[in-house]
């Protein structure tokens, strides 16, 4: 009995060897009908529609298919179309299901993306929209927001456009990233009770973005919200100053805090507010010109006792407003320990203008180069033709 089974698996052995080749065949037979299809339906017939299923089972049932990077280009291809159709649908009408839409379009394409140059795009894309989402209070996942914008900013550390990017389409689009990315992320620090220090250092490499539209240096919202850094430092050294009894105040020690720590706050926020009366210039910024001016108003009396000298001193910023900061002509009794304490300040928040650019009034740089073009970079970094494959013989 065991001689019979030993002959039989023999058989069986042989049988299976013999079946081999057939079913090999058979398997390239099935690869070779989908590469013809492939073929035919991409790039002879240019059928998009038939295309894309096509492209998407041969990257899928064979990656060793000369094909396969033909297949992977024509996927990649209909992600960036997704990608760029979900951006402009966006910007032409901003809200809550299309920004969700337009992130989920980025996650996908960026799965599959490997090419540097479009990573650094979607990635500065989807991170403009994302922070001015929850800037415009129309997105909740704030820190979504900042890991795309944290993200965006390291991949476009460098000047230098990648490698198949024009630097006149790259340096538009990487300053409105430095600019309003900063922006967004010492706007989150100020909206908890981050370190108002760490808020100034993204406030100034925001500012340092000198873009001709006035994006940057004169966008009010950097100043304004600067103004508030400083102004949660001045609030608590004024209640530190309110606890000291009227000895402290009026001896060395509120003397120090006066002239050492208060007063220059104080003097800073001044600088700010004027900065912020003269690039508020248009509509859409008027609610941050007027608390600013009433903030102005207020801490300028307090350090000067008169309301002359105030026009002069904001004019000096008209032509640029990122000098450094003159000197307050301030009056001896501010400087002098007392046992009074120093204004308060309102402390309002008005809304910021993220819809509009702050010196222009019109739509922000971000939205307009991802729809109409009225910017001069273009909506994506131009790309090579993609190669196309060569017609494979019927086998």
């Amino acid at each position: 009995m065991n001689k019979l089974s030993a002959i039989f698996a023999q058989v069986l052995a042989i049988g299976a060897m013999l079946l081999m080749p057939s079913l090999t065949f058979a398997q390239d037979e099935k690869q070779a009908e989908l590469e013809r299809n492939f073929y035919a339906e991409c790039y002879t017939k240019k059928n998009k529609a038939a295309c894309l299923p096509l492209a998407l089972e041969l990257a899928d049932k064979y990656p060793t298919s000369q094909y396969v990077k033909f297949a992977q280009q024509q996927i990649k291809g209909d992600l960036s179309e997704k990608f760029q159709a979900a951006l402009s649908a966006f910007y032409t009408g901003p809200d809550a299901p299309k920004l969700e839409q337009l992130i989920t379009s980025a996650e996908e394409y960026l799965a599959k993306e490997t090419g540097q140059t479009a990573i650094v795009y979607v990635n500065a894309r989807v991170s403009l929209a994302s922070t001015y989402g929850v800037m415009g209070g129309i997105y909740k996942d704030v820190d979504k927001a900042k890991a795309y914008a944290e993200k965006a900013l390291q991949l476009m550390a460098d000047a230098k456009a990648p490698e198949g990017w024009d630097p006149k389409d790259y340096e538009p689009l990487r300053d409105t990233a430095l600019a309003q990315l900063n922006q967004f992320l010492g706007y989150n620090i100020l909206q908890g009770e981050g370190d108002a220090a760490q808020a100034v250092e993204y406030l100034n490499k925001a500012i340092a973005v000198k873009q001709k539209d006035g994006l940057g240096w004169k966008d009010p919202n950097n100043y304004w919200l600067r103004s508030n850094a400083s102004f949660k430092v001045y609030q608590k050294l004024s209640k530190d100053y309110a606890a000291l009894t009227d000895e402290q105040k009026t001896g060395e020690e509120g003397k120090a805090l006066l002239s050492g720590q208060i007063n220059p706050t104080i003097d800073r926020m001044i600088s700010d507010y004027a900065r912020v009366l003269v690039t508020a210039t248009n509509p859409a910024t008027q609610s941050l010109k007027d608390a600013a001016k009433e903030q102005f108003d207020q801490f300028w009396k307090y350090r000067t006792g008169v309301s002359e000298g105030a026009e002069e001193f904001v004019k000096k910023f008209e032509a640029d407003p990122t000098i450094a900061d003159p000197v307050i002509p301030a009056k001896v009794e501010t400087n002098q320990p007392s046992a009074d304490v120093p204004p308060v300040g309102a402390a309002g928040a008005p809304k910021l203008t993220t819809a509009v650019s702050a010196a222009t009034g019109e739509a922000t740089p971000q939205a307009k180069s991802a729809t109409a073009g009225k910017t001069s970079g273009k909506a994506a970094p131009a790309k090579k033709s993609a190669a196309r494959p060569a017609s494979r013989k019927r086998r």
